[in-house]
């Protein structure tokens, strides 16, 4: 039971981590086009 919990916890940490990196790098792509945009 226990090591069902933790590979579930495992597996659920993992995705919300590449979620969260994909989010980071788009939020960072459009505000660099948006700083560029803004000093030309």
């Amino acid at each position: 039971m226990l090591i069902a919990v933790v590979a579930v916890v495992s597996v659920v940490v993992i995705t919300a981590a590449s979620l969260v990196s994909k989010d980071h790098g788009l939020n960072f792509e459009s505000r660099e086009l948006m700083y560029t945009r803004r000093r030309r």
